[in-house]
């Protein structure tokens, strides 16, 4: 199993805060605004992020703690106009390994094949930029090396970027980089060129039989704009955001495995006070899934969440 990193409770719901911000609603759910959480989400997530200082002139290798690898050569990094830096960059990684990373930082596995939203299956994603006495920075002509971890090699394995989310979650364009195995001693990583800093995700278009949408109901007293719901797809490594769709419901982005076996997450807020549900099913056409929601404290969630 994969070490990562593990986030403070309150970093966590403060993640999920800035996850939900395209929301509309008052200030009890969790894209409420005027009551300051979107300073905190912003420093939580610095707080979540790895850093690292690298020589510009030397280059160096950049390892996170689940694992990643970023390696940049000599002379990596430019300014955004094309000039050349020295001197130390710090660099900062967040690494998304699995589907607890997923759901805590709300990072879907969804890719447009031909325009259309449709599942992943990962490999894992990360996010990396650059900066230099608070300038962001690009990449020089030879990019970065990226090793991404992974216990068994699949060969139909891919490149996905991403820029920022959409109000449908992270949608993701596949590149043409060429992605290699790379094994070493007690270790197996996907390697590949990337030329820009941004969020990189190895993943590929599985191919399923039959696909449906899944539809989540919430009880009548929740308001939808209090809950956060996610689909998450253990044996493809993938969670997809779901969205509301009417009144007390909430669907998939996109269609699901029929057949597949999957856990319905929820997270719902009212005031300091927070319930959360978890639904273990096996996907069936056109299903829908009654949540029932129970107190839980934030460390109980997380760990739930992380046992997916």
């Amino acid at each position: 199993m994969r070490t990562r990193s593990v986030l403070s409770a309150s970093s966590f719901v403060a993640i999920l805060v800035l996850a939900t911000a395209c929301q509309k609603g008052s200030s009890f759910g969790p894209g409420g605004g005027g009551d300051g959480l979107r300073d905190l989400v912003e420093q939580n997530r610095a707080n979540a992020t790895q850093s690292f200082l690298v020589d510009a002139a030397n280059g160096g290798t950049v390892s996170g703690t689940g694992g990643v690898r970023v390696i940049f050569p000599i002379n990596a990094f430019r300014t955004p106009s094309g000039g050349a830096v020295s001197g130390s960059v710090e660099v900062h990684l967040l690494e998304i390994l699995d589907p607890g990373d997923m759901i805590m930082y709300d990072v879907q596995t969804v890719g447009l094949d031909g325009g259309q939203p449709r599942l992943l299956r990962s490999g894992g994603a990360i996010h990396v930029k650059a900066f230099q006495n608070g300038q962001a920075l690009v990449l020089g002509p030879q990019g970065m090396e990226v090793l991404m971890p992974t216990n068994a090699i699949d060969a139909q394995m891919g490149v996905f970027t991403a820029n920022n989310g959409t109000p449908q979650g992270m949608l993701w364009n596949q590149e043409l980089w060429q992605l290699d195995s790379v094994p070493e001693e007690g270790s197996m990583f996907y390697g590949f060129q990337a030329d820009s800093l941004q969020w990189i995700n190895c993943d590929y278009f599985a191919s399923y039989p039959q696909t449906t949408f899944v539809d989540a109901v919430i009880p009548t007293n929740i308001s939808m704009d209090s809950v956060m719901v996610w689909i998450a797809f253990p044996s493809e490594n993938a969670v997809m955001r779901m969205l509301p769709e009417g009144p007390g419901a909430f669907r998939s982005v996109q269609v699901a495995p029929v057949g597949m076996p999957a856990v319905v997450v929820a997270l719902q807020r009212n005031g300091t006070v927070y319930s959360s549900a978890f639904t273990s099913i096996t996907v069936t056409n056109g299903q829908q899934v009654g949540l029932s929601f129970q107190v839980t404290d934030q460390q109980t969630f997380e760990a739930a969440v992380n046992a997916i």
